[in-house]
């Protein structure tokens, strides 16, 4: 059985597998995953973005308006954003763009 369980206040949603479903295959798994969550947040869209840009570091950092999602997902460290208003994934930040991308892209 798959329990879905939200994380108030951390802006994730934590998934958790009960004992017995760890035969379910990957696919299997992302069907249910996908039933309840069937579209890409604008944080996954945003993740992805940067990812494809290769937005990884300082070096690579790509500059854009500094919004409050922006500065929340900073906050959440999913992105850092350099000393001239530059941003770029976090390691956190590039994980979740991969698991999306994985996801909802394939």
């Amino acid at each position: 059985m798959l329990v879905i369980e939200g994380i108030s206040g951390e802006g994730i949603m934590l998934v958790r597998l009960e004992k017995g479903s760890l035969e379910l295959r990957e696919k299997e798994i992302k069907q249910i995953i996908k039933k309840h969550f069937p579209d890409m947040d604008e944080e996954e869209k945003l993740l992805i973005k940067l990812m494809e840009k290769n937005a990884v570091s300082k070096e690579k950092a790509v500059k854009t308006r500094i919004t409050k999602f922006i500065e929340n997902l900073i906050k959440l460290n999913r992105l850092k954003k350099t000393k001239d208003g530059k941003i770029y994934l976090t390691d956190l930040g590039y994980g979740i763009a991969c698991g999306a991308k994985k996801l909802y892209r394939e």
